[in-house]
C-alpha cells in the first residue's frame, strides 16, 4: 500500500490486487462499499493520518476508486471544506475511528462522451430508467456523465456500468473526480440527465 499526499486536501492511496486478494476484495467490492471495503477504508485512513497528517475529522469526504494497468488500484480521497460537518464535542475526540465510520463512502461512475449526440443515444435508447441519478457536465470540449452509485444494489451496478460502456467510456483517471467536474466544468444539467435529454432532444436523435 502507497500513500501519497497530493495536497492538504487530497491523497492518493495505490493498491496492488494482491494486497485486495489478501482481504477477500476486488475493484467492485470497493466500488460497491462492502464491509472488507469499509474496513480497508479505515485502515487506509489510519496509515494517512500517521504518515502524513492527513486529518478528517468533521471534513465530509469525497472518494474514488479506479483501476490502472498493472493489476493496481488506485483511491483518491479529497476533503471537502464546503461541507465541513458541526464540530464534535471534545469528549469523543479519544475515539476519531468512530468519526470516520460515520462518514459515507461517495463513490460515483463518471463516463466520457467524445459528443452531445452520443449521450442522446444513450438517453434515447430507453435502456436505463429516466431517474437515475447523473448529472451531466462539458468539460475542455468533452462531455462527461457522472452517475451516484452509493444506492445501487451489486447486479443494478453492473448492469448500468455495462449499459452506458456502450456509448461512452468509464473514466479511469483518478483525477478526474466530481470535485473537479464542479470546479473546473461546466454543469449542464444538475440531476437526472438522461431523463431531461429524452424529454428535449428525444425528436433529435
Amino acid at each position: 500500500m502507497k500513500i501519497e499526499k497530493i495536497n492538504d486536501n487530497k491523497i492518493r492511496i495505490t493498491l496492488s490486487n494482491s494486497e485486495l486478494e489478501e482481504r477477500n476484495l476486488d475493484f467492485q467490492s470497493l466500488r460497491y462499499n462492502t464491509p472488507e471495503a469499509q474496513t480497508l477504508f479505515f485502515d487506509m485512513m489510519k496509515m494517512a493520518e500517521t504518515e502524513h497528517g492527513f486529518h478528517t475529522a468533521n471534513c465530509q469526504l469525497f472518494i474514488e476508486a479506479a483501476s490502472v494497468n498493472g493489476g493496481q488500484f488506485i483511491v483518491t480521497i479529497t476533503k471537502l471544506h464546503d461541507k465541513v460537518l458541526p464540530p464534535i464535542p471534545k469528549k469523543k475526540a479519544m475515539v476519531p475511528e468512530l468519526k470516520v465510520k460515520k462518514k459515507p463512502l461517495i463513490l460515483n461512475l463518471i463516463y466520457r462522451f467524445d459528443s452531445f449526440e452520443q449521450i442522446c443515444e444513450l438517453a434515447n435508447a430507453h435502456l436505463l430508467p429516466l431517474n437515475l441519478p447523473a448529472a451531466l457536465y462539458e468539460y475542455n470540449n468533452v462531455y462527461f456523465l457522472a452517475v451516484k452509485t452509493d444506492s445501487m444494489e451489486k447486479e443494478q451496478l453492473k448492469k448500468t456500468n455495462l449499459i452506458i460502456s456502450e456509448f461512452g467510456e468509464l473514466v479511469q483517471d483518478s483525477e478526474m473526480t466530481d470535485a473537479t467536474l464542479s470546479e473546473h466544468g461546466n454543469r449542464i444539467i444538475k440531476q437526472y440527465a438522461l431523463k431531461k435529454i429524452q424529454q428535449y432532444f428525444g425528436s433529435k436523435v
